[in-house]
């Protein structure tokens, strides 16, 4: 049981850091492309 926890809890942290990055990332790109347009 605990190791299914713990397998759990990497995999949701995995999923919200590339959130995270996917934000930030189309974030900078977005007002970029409102500064140069």
């Amino acid at each position: 049981m605990l190791i299914i926890l713990g397998i759990a809890a990497i995999a949701a942290a995995a999923r919200a850091i590339r959130a995270l990055r996917s934000t930030l990332t189309s974030l900078p790109r977005s007002n970029r492309d409102w500064i140069f347009y």
